[in-house]
């Protein structure tokens, strides 16, 4: 069992485009843009949560729930490149842009860890909400964070067709 970090391995990708959410193609992927290069080591927010349904009842001293609805939430923080040619995450996460992130967690078992089909990724159906720069500061490099709407339930479990 290897339990492995983010950091080095891992990939993500802004794809405008898939064919499926549960098996995207590595062709897919790799056509949109690789956000790996512009992403800070602690860029990638992604969570998912679920409200509760209160089914308690007076006859009862013990508060029972049920499941109720879902939610999830993206948010990255990316590096700006002083180049406009290589500015690609800025330009790619434009507001109102739609697509699919595509992370890949575990990195791509292609030639620079580019995914390839059998890889695990999750697909996160996103609308860009808002795009950001970031506060300047001394000794640091120009960032910006984008806030995604997360358009329908995210797959977790999808594999690199």
């Amino acid at each position: 069992m290897a339990r492995i970090q983010f950091t080095g391995t891992g990939k993500a990708y802004f794809v405008t485009t898939l064919s499926s959410t549960t098996s995207p193609t590595a062709v897919q992927i790799i056509a949109g843009t690789d956000l790996t290069p512009f992403l800070r080591q602690d860029g990638l927010n992604r969570s998912q949560d679920s409200g509760l349904v209160d089914t308690a009842t007076a006859a009862n001293l013990f508060e029972t729930t049920d499941i109720g609805t879902r939610s999830a939430k993206l948010e990255l923080t990316l590096y700006r490149d002083s180049e406009t040619a290589d500015d690609d995450a800025w330009a790619a996460l434009e507001i109102g842009n739609r697509g699919f992130l595509v992370v890949l967690p575990f990195g791509g078992g292609g030639a620079l860890g580019v995914p390839v089909a059998a890889d695990r990724c999750e697909v996160w159906p996103v609308a860009i909400a808002n795009r950001s720069n970031s506060a300047i500061a001394k000794d640091a490099a120009q960032v910006f964070t984008v806030s995604c709407a997360v358009t329908s339930a995210p797959v977790d479990d999808a594999v690199v067709a």
